[in-house]
């Protein structure tokens, strides 16, 4: 396992909507065009930024973690900074996991 160590650590801190990945993602977008990272850093992201704990529709907001996260990837690669939040994970099993991605 390679150990990573980060120059420096950030927050983005949002309001989230609960349930509402659309209005949370736009937010998301709008605070990294506004941030200024510099390469390397590690943003952390407020728990379940993306969904919030909207328990009631958990099971559909779990479907769209494998697009949230190839977003994060793509934002990632062209701020050339890394993101470390948590997202709802469906497991094969058909549990649901609240997971920090990095």
């Amino acid at each position: 396992m390679m150990e990573r160590i980060f120059p420096q650590v950030a927050c983005l801190q949002m309001a989230l909507q609960q349930g509402d990945m659309e209005a949370n993602l736009k937010e998301f977008r709008q605070q990294l065009a506004a941030a200024s990272f510099s390469e390397d850093t590690l943003v952390v992201l407020p728990e379940l930024w993306a969904t919030g704990f909207d328990y009631t529709n958990i099971d559909s907001l779990a479907e769209q973690t494998p697009q949230l996260l190839a977003e994060l990837q793509e934002k990632a690669a062209q701020a050339e900074i890394w993101f470390a939040g948590s997202l709802l994970d469906k497991q094969e099993d058909g549990g649901i996991y609240n997971t920090l991605f990095i």
